[in-house]
């Protein structure tokens, strides 16, 4: 099976300081994989790494496999099928809900088709719709992850980067957006999801890795990286169940 998306030989430097050092991961169509470590692993790097919103030292960006990407312009990664869900949700807080999905499709021209998948989010997300005419920046924080989410689906990507989408949710609005999370990639959207609640992620996930100061430390299944001594050494087991 040829990957959607496949990394290989990463590294990204900040100025002198290298922060990725030759991360190989990927993904296969229809999966959700998480990118496990903790704060100032490199995690977001490399998701952004990935979009082309920083520039990656040395390696290769494959999207799908054996088309590189590795230095385009974000506009044109977005374009060829990749969202992003940021961390921190960074919805536009001035702009309504219904305006914050539109600058979700921002790729596609057809106003006819924009509409219906305005119409596709509000069955999605039943309370986007109750607040589509409200300023985003008033939502609560689980209403602006919804939000968040549904802007970066509006681009009707194949390939979904997601970075921590369960910061600072409160425990059951966590399990509501892991349960989104399924519901996603059932209906076809495979799933990178960078993630400081491993136990959750675990749950959902087919394959993960394991981040330790800029390199790749372990992978495997969720049984495997749960068994595996560097995760219960970095914090699983100080996650609640």
């Amino acid at each position: 099976m040829s990957a959607l998306l496949k990394v290989t030989g990463l590294h990204v430097a900040y100025g002198p300081a290298r922060v990725i050092h030759g991360v190989d991961l990927e993904i296969n169509s229809g999966e959700i994989r998480a990118l496990l470590g903790a704060n100032g692993a490199g995690k977001t790097t490399i998701l952004k790494a990935i979009l082309g919103l920083v520039r990656a030292a040395q390696g290769a960006i494959e999207f799908p496999e054996g088309r590189l990407v590795r230095g385009l312009p974000p506009h044109k990664i977005a374009a060829l099928g990749i969202g992003w869900v940021p961390e921190g949700r960074q919805v536009f807080s001035t702009l309504s809900v219904y305006d914050n999905l539109l600058m979700g499709a921002f790729n596609e021209h057809d106003q006819q088709k924009v509409q219906q998948r305005i119409e596709e989010m509000y069955k999605l997300f039943p309370i986007i719709e109750t607040r589509r005419g409200q300023i985003a920046g008033s939502l609560s924080g689980g209403e602006q992850q919804m939000l968040a989410i549904a802007r970066a689906l509006m681009s009707a990507p194949t390939l979904l980067l997601m970075d921590e989408p369960s910061l600072g949710l409160a425990p059951r609005l966590v399990r509501d957006v892991f349960e989104l999370v399924r519901t996603i990639n059932q209906r076809g959207v495979s799933i990178l999801m960078v993630e400081q609640n491993a136990r959750q992620a675990l749950r959902v996930a087919n394959w993960a890795y394991l981040l330790e100061g800029g390199h790749i430390v372990g992978s495997g299944t969720p049984t495997q990286i749960e068994q595996s001594d560097a995760i219960k050494r970095a914090y699983i087991g100080r996650q609640a169940s």
